[in-house]
């Protein structure tokens, strides 16, 4: 009904409740074939969750922590030599009260940040070890086939700790294989997790190393396909059309 205004913010949040839990239950409700059911993505974006069954699965992994200790901190930091990003453990997108989002990006901390640290006191936060890179991997896993880019971050240095920020004629996108055991892992992970549908972020080391950053049980696809050439939309089209059988 159209001119309707709430107005406390009690009736404001038991409405977008209410309106949230519908959804939810028409989408449970549905006898149609998904990609990957929405109740399955939602649970998959638990960072902690997917860090865990990823070093379960041989995976390796970064130094993490999570606290709002701010004391906690100085230990940490001394043990990964002082480089040390801060993520968020949630959304990485906020609403600012011009009501623009803002993407917040992972960042690498400086020895300020150490003298500020009782801001973390605030709210859980979460920090790792910074990996070095030779050069990042996004793995696009549609049912059981997995289409590897590699992402030549290092080579602008907007793009150096988080990609994300994104410098495209200057980060060259290129096809790649994968180790077949890594391969074998990045599958399983998604099987895992319920999803028939994970792009995972990964970092291959100076040394070789390849090394789990995250995976998002829904993210984009099509600019690595537009610049790389891999089939990913001819692979989501064979399950959704059945093609080729879910896993």
């Amino acid at each position: 009904m159209s001119g309707l205004n709430i107005v406390d913010a009690e009736s404001r949040e038991f409405a977008a409740d209410e309106a949230t839990a519908f959804v939810e239950n028409v989408w449970s409700s549905l006898n149609c074939r998904w990609v990957s059911r929405p109740s399955c993505i939602r649970q998959a974006q638990q960072k902690l969750w997917q860090l865990r069954l990823a070093s379960e699965l041989g995976f390796k992994i970064p130094k993490t922590l999570v606290t709002n200790d701010p004391e906690a901190l100085p230990k940490f930091w001394e043990e990964c030599r002082g480089q040390v990003i801060y993520k968020t453990i949630g959304r990485n997108q906020i609403r600012g009260e011009d009501g623009k989002f803002r993407s917040a990006y992972t960042n690498k901390l400086n020895a300020d940040f150490l003298e500020r640290r009782t801001e973390i006191g605030l709210a859980p936060c979460l920090f790792q070890g910074y990996a070095e890179k030779r050069v990042e991997l996004r793995i696009t896993v549609v049912g059981n086939r997995a289409f590897t880019c590699e992402i030549h971050s290092q080579r602008s240095e907007r793009t150096r700790i988080d990609w994300r920020k994104y410098d495209i004629p200057n980060t060259p996108h290129l096809p790649a294989r994968l180790p077949s055991d890594i391969e074998e892992k990045c599958l399983r992970l998604v099987r895992d997790l319920g999803l028939n549908f994970g792009a995972i972020d990964m970092i291959v080391t100076p040394e070789g190393d390849y090394v789990f950053v995250e995976i998002n049980p829904n993210g984009q696809w099509l600019w690595i396909e537009q610049l790389t050439g891999l089939p990913i939309g001819d692979a989501l089209f064979d399950l959704l059309t059945g093609t080729k059988p879910l896993t």
